[in-house]
């Protein structure tokens, strides 16, 4: 019988050392090399240069299918544990949602209080810019796969990595890691280090989604507690 994943000390890492040394190795990867062969590729690509919401799809295409292939059994065991909690489950996506909407409140009284004036992300503005121009291409990276791939490196093996050794240590390292990870391309293009300040606008949703993994045991809670996030922005403007 499988434990209830109800507390932090209830949490059980099980990631495999080959699912480990393979998500470490893909991680910067996906971080930076990626990206910058996709920057370089006017250089040597003879054909037209697709969008760049097609470019995206490519990129998080490689990324889930590196998945699907080192990944996919760390993600079933998940899924089992999913379908064998699913009270629990959902009520850490539930509280999930708290979480992330009073941290965010907090960030901004605390940016307000500090007298930062904080313009709009540029990640999320050029979210939308694609949206406006290709919305469902854009809906499918933001909604779908970037979700998936992202818990899988930065929940699944990032914080399970470090989980064993250190609690503090791998909220810490995986949320840091994934804010910078939506933030780092923008402050080399401007060649300047404080864009990096919008990182902090990345705490509140990281904290959600690593504690909702870690109250519920699986890692599919994170998954759709992301897609449901990534959602939002598409829905609102619909619903003004």
């Amino acid at each position: 019988m499988r434990p209830d994943f109800r507390t932090a000390r209830d949490f059980v890492p099980d990631l495999t050392r080959g699912e480990a040394i393979a998500g470490w190795i893909y991680l910067p990867i996906h971080a930076l090399v990626l990206p910058v062969l996709m920057s370089l590729l006017p250089l040597f690509w003879p054909w037209p240069i697709p969008s760049l919401a097609v470019l995206n799809v490519w990129y998080l295409g490689i990324g889930l299918v590196f998945t699907a292939v080192f990944f996919r059994r760390l993600l079933r065991r998940e899924f089992d544990r999913l379908c064998d909690h699913i009270g629990e489950s959902l009520m850490a996506f539930i509280m999930a949602y708290f979480v992330w909407y009073m941290l965010s409140v907090l960030v901004q009284l605390l940016l307000t209080a500090w007298g930062i004036s904080v313009p709009e992300n540029p990640n999320d503005a050029s979210i939308m810019e694609l949206a406006g121009d290709q919305r469902g291409a854009t809906m499918v990276v933001a909604v779908f796969m970037a979700p998936i791939l992202e818990e899988v490196l930065f929940r699944g093996v990032v914080f399970q990595s470090i989980r064993k050794k250190s609690r503090v240590a791998a909220y810490a390292v995986s949320m840091t890691l994934f804010a910078l990870l939506h933030i780092w391309s923008y402050a080399l293009i401007a060649w300047d280090a404080t864009v990096l300040l919008y990182a902090l606008q990345y705490v509140p949703i990281t904290l959600a989604l690593t504690w909702s993994y870690e109250r519920s045991g699986s890692l599919w809670v994170p998954i759709f507690f992301h897609m449901f996030n990534n959602l939002l922005p598409f829905l609102l403007p619909a619903a003004a």
